[in-house]
């Protein structure tokens, strides 16, 4: 669709596409816009175009502020151009389950999982120790969890988790928890935020177009294709944010069981380390996020 095209959509749909460009290098067969769009204004013009994305052939990318974006390597980003097809043929190759399953067999997760009986009382014990910390509480501490088959330093240390105890249970993330449009200090929506229309009607894709992984993003851009792929297959999940060192996905189909959501935060810690090491601590934490949850959030430092 040409530009005239996508300004007409703009009209047609009430979208203000005045201060949409092309940033793409001259003479590209392949053409990326920008455009600015204020920030409180930022999701329901993502779920517009989104909504579209058949009809325009691009898909919209929440890149954060004005000046997050201009810190990207727009320059490396747009010169990869020519590589998309190759990016797309390597990721459509890719056996991304195996490719998870061999990265998760090399990580010690720690998490030995324990029944909710044993996970109840343990939680119980752990609370009354925290009642009465002395020698005496400590040592009630390591007699009940002796009596119930568990190492009490090692449940101390995070290394036990018990996926159906309420204790573990929190709030699953919601839309509202998205941040790619919001300034991180307040919570609140930037002035401005800017919006990327990749020309592709599939999610997935946005990977190559934007060469995700071309800074520290661990991957290369057809593993993170593969990954999209394999978890909007799953899941649903679409991507809507993508800053220099975070991605976001919309989630139409969160896994349901505690045990389907424990498997998917693995492949998530092994995707992006930074959002357990550096956030939830556990990936029984980040696992009840997943549950249920609406929006997927991955940070690499």
């Amino acid at each position: 669709m040409a530009v005239k095209d996508l300004e007409r959509f703009g009209a047609a749909s009430g979208l203000d596409l005045s201060t949409m460009k092309d940033i793409s290098p001259t003479g590209s067969v392949l053409s990326i816009y920008t455009m600015l769009v204020p920030g409180s204004e930022a999701m329901s013009t993502w779920k517009t175009l989104k909504s579209a994305a058949n009809e325009t052939a691009y898909w919209p990318v929440i890149a954060g502020s004005p000046a997050e974006f201009k810190a990207r390597d727009l320059q490396l980003l747009l010169e990869k151009l020519h590589d998309i097809p190759k990016f797309i043929q390597q990721g459509q190759d890719l056996n991304i389950s195996d490719w998870l399953d061999k990265a998760m067999s090399k990580v010690d997760f720690l998490e030995q999982v324990v029944d909710s009986e044993t996970g109840i009382a343990m939680h119980a014990a752990l609370e009354t120790y925290s009642n009465d910390v002395s020698i005496a509480g400590l040592q009630r501490f390591e007699e009940t969890a002796k009596g119930l088959g568990v190492n009490p330093e090692g449940w101390l240390g995070g290394e036990y988790t018990c996926l159906h105890c309420p204790e573990v249970q929190v709030k699953p993330n919601a839309e509202d928890d998205l941040i790619g449009y919001k300034n991180i200090l307040t919570n609140q929506p930037y002035d401005q935020v800017v919006m990327l229309l990749v020309p592709t009607k599939t999610p997935w894709e946005v990977a190559a177009f934007l060469n995700l992984g071309y800074g520290n993003q661990l991957h290369e851009p057809h593993e993170h294709f593969a990954i999209h792929k394999f978890w909007n297959e799953n899941y649903g999940a679409e991507i809507i944010t993508s800053t220099n060192d975070t991605v976001e996905m919309i989630i139409s189909r969160p896994p349901q069981s505690a045990e389907e959501a424990q498997t998917l935060a693995q492949q998530q810690f092994v995707y992006a380390p930074d959002i357990v090491n550096h956030g939830t601590g556990k990936t029984s934490a980040l696992a009840s996020q997943l549950l249920n949850g609406r929006s997927w959030y991955f940070w690499w430092d």
